[in-house]
């Protein structure tokens, strides 16, 4: 899935229940758990871990991160 992608699904509608879903795939398809992912992104396992659960959302600049 490229950058691209993922930033249309985060300002498209349902941004929160798509993002996380994509988000799970992602790092599956990466082979990353949450605490890789995390310490790729410098944020707290916590932090992706409610990403993934829809409670919050990355900021711009974690999303630009995520997308690389």
């Amino acid at each position: 899935m490229t950058a691209e992608i993922v930033i249309f699904l985060y300002i498209g509608s349902g941004v929160i229940q798509l993002f996380r879903l994509v988000l799970k795939e992602l790092r599956d398809i990466h082979n990353d758990t949450q605490s890789t992912l995390a310490e790729k992104l410098a944020v707290s396992k916590t932090t992706v871990s409610n990403w993934e659960q829809g409670k919050c959302e990355p900021d711009f600049r974690q999303l630009c991160e995520i997308c690389n």
